[in-house]
C-alpha cells in the first residue's frame, strides 16, 4: 500500500508581508491622498492578501500559536471587508 501523498501548502509565516515597490507607492498615495484608482484598487489588494492574508489557510496543525497569530491578522481583514461591504441606512 502507498504512503498517502503529503499536501504541499504554501509558507505561511508572522513574517511581515512582502511587499514591491509599487506597493509602497500605491499605499503612500493613498495616504497623501493623491492615489488614482489602479493605486487605490492594489493598495486595497495588498492591505487585505499580503497583510491580512485573507486568501491564506490560518490553520497549522503543528503550530497554534501561528495559527492564532494568523487569524488575528485576518481578523483586521474581515473587519476592513465589513466596512467595505457596510450599506449605510442614514447620514449618522
Amino acid at each position: 500500500m502507498k504512503a498517502p501523498t503529503k499536501i504541499k501548502t504554501e509558507a505561511v509565516s508572522a513574517a511581515p508581508a512582502t511587499f514591491f515597490r509599487a506597493d509602497i507607492f500605491a499605499l503612500q498615495a493613498v495616504r497623501d491622498g493623491t492615489a488614482n484608482e489602479g493605486q487605490q484598487k492594489r493598495a486595497l489588494k495588498w492591505i487585505l492578501e499580503r497583510a491580512c492574508g485573507m486568501t491564506d489557510d490560518s490553520f497549522r496543525a503543528d503550530n497554534a500559536r501561528l495559527t492564532d497569530y494568523l487569524i488575528g491578522r485576518q481578523s483586521v481583514g474581515r473587519m476592513v471587508l465589513d466596512l467595505l461591504n457596510a450599506r449605510i441606512i442614514s447620514n449618522e
